[in-house]
């Protein structure tokens, strides 16, 4: 069934199916304030005994329409906005008007504490004393910068006696040579190089 919203009125959800319930039915209730049901009157043929569905229906919706308007917020009803206090208000610019705002929100709310040196190199050796517990120590960057924990960091090309690295051979005026001329530059360059066995022992360990 379906009660209609303006006037007490119900529409039969068989109507379309039964001959004879075509026509809406006409509601009447009286109800007290304490919500109490005095009569409830309909022109069906059980409500004529005051027990049809249609009465109880249109009660329903009595009752959540009256539950939906008492459980209304403040800021659903109508005209119960706290409206702004408009005494004395001046024009100003727009910079102006939120400028303590913009104030507020660079304010800074926290204190910042600078560690002392202690306070750091103490955080410094801990940092390096819990990579050692670990299985595979990895390196902290920071460490390779830090006096006193950058000797850890020394590459091992420095650390050992090691031979002069290929690369420091190039030189850009060589690009120009032709290929008799380059096969002399690289037999003065063999005969210029000296290895000692201490030297090749040390690059043979780094492999």
């Amino acid at each position: 069934m379906a009660c209609g919203e303006d006037t007490p009125t119900c529409d039969h959800s068989e109507g379309q199916s039964f001959p004879g319930f075509e026509q809406q039915t006409n509601i009447s209730i009286v109800v007290q304030e304490d919500g109490t049901v005095v009569m409830a009157h309909c022109t069906c043929m059980a409500g004529l005994g005051e027990v049809c569905s249609h009465a109880a229906a249109l009660m329903f919706t009595v009752l959540a329409a009256v539950e939906k308007r008492e459980n209304q917020t403040c800021t659903e009803k109508p005209c119960t906005w706290t409206q702004p206090s408009t005494k004395m208000v001046k024009y100003d610019e727009v910079s102006n008007i939120f400028a303590i705002k913009e104030q507020v929100q660079t304010e800074d709310l926290f204190q910042h504490m600078r560690p002392s040196a202690d306070d750091f190199k103490l955080f410094c050796e801990q940092l390096h004393q819990s990579e050692e517990q670990e299985t595979k120590p990895k390196k902290s960057a920071i460490l390779s910068v830090i006096e006193g924990h950058s000797h850890r960091y020394t590459p091992k090309t420095v650390q050992f006696d090691l031979p002069t690295p290929l690369t420091s051979l190039y030189q850009s005026s060589r690009l120009v040579l032709d290929l008799p001329a380059l096969l002399e530059e690289g037999a003065k360059v063999f005969d210029e190089l000296n290895l000692t066995p201490k030297q090749v022992r040390n690059r043979n360990g780094l492999r």
